[in-house]
């Protein structure tokens, strides 16, 4: 599975390079028929667009890497029930 990127406030080009890549990452995952994780569109909902990690409580779940981990945990056991 790959994934696409989030909005990256750390970078002035970010606004404009982010979508860029995700359009490419979902080309490539589409032409290949590789599984798709919207790390973008999960975190985009985000309190603070999902920036903090390691806290693995309900809370927590609040946050990008923590719902990166989960969607791709999920993901994995999707495919090792196939």
């Amino acid at each position: 599975a790959i994934s696409t990127i989030p909005e990256n406030f750390f970078n002035q080009m970010g606004g404009v390079l982010v979508p860029q890549f995700n359009a490419a990452i979902e080309s490539v995952a589409s032409t290949r028929h590789l599984p798709l994780i919207d790390y973008h569109l999960a975190m985009a909902p985000l309190a603070n667009s999902g920036f903090n990690s390691c806290d693995f409580t309900s809370t927590g779940l609040a946050y990008g890497y923590n719902v990166r981990n989960l969607l791709t945990l999920e993901m994995l056991d999707r495919l090792r029930k196939l």
